[in-house]
């Protein structure tokens, strides 16, 4: 029954040859700019989470941000024009992908507490006074999510797919 032992040994290696694999710091921050990239995108497109359009300026921040030569209407994916003041150091630039120690996890955050201030304003608390203008950009919806896990499921399966055939030669 040695045979059968190593086979088991070899099954062992596969699998923990996978999850090496899967846990490494290059997929997660692969995951992590993905979930970036999408809040920003759908934030450009004025979309909450929800994908319900957001609200406009008010006439007042309207003419404070033409005034600052900045965007007050949607103009498409590649325009920063809701929610950026600075393209260099607004808000929406402070937004980083942070993978635990133990490579099984990864997170977006915002990395300045005062930006992370402005953006609990926008998406929850409510600009100018509590409630108001509160545009819902952060986090990601139930179907981004499924996106996310779709990409995952098949790239792992792929790495997968992979293994066995390595495997499968090395145990026949």
């Amino acid at each position: 029954m040695a045979g059968g032992s190593e086979k088991i040994d070899a099954m062992v290696k596969i699998l923990d040859d996978f999850l090496t694999q899967v846990r490494t710091q290059d997929r997660l921050n692969a995951v992590g700019l993905s979930i970036i990239r999408i809040i920003k995108t759908r934030t450009r497109s004025w979309r909450d989470v929800d994908g319900s359009r957001f609200e406009d300026y008010s006439a007042a921040y309207k003419r404070k941000r033409v005034a600052s030569n900045l965007a007050v209407t949607p103009k498409g994916k590649n325009t920063d024009s809701m929610l950026v003041w600075d393209p260099i150091d607004g808000m929406m630039q402070h937004i980083d992908a942070i993978v635990s120690s133990d490579l099984k996890s990864v997170v977006a955050d915002i990395t300045s507490a005062e930006k992370k201030k402005l953006a609990y304003y926008h998406s929850e608390g409510g600009v100018g006074r509590k409630g108001a203008h509160i545009r819902k950009f952060w986090g990601l919806s139930g179907p981004e999510c499924d996106l996310l896990a779709k990409k995952f499921t098949t790239d792992a399966g792929d790495i997968l797919g992979g293994i066995v055939e390595m495997a499968q030669l090395k145990v026949d």
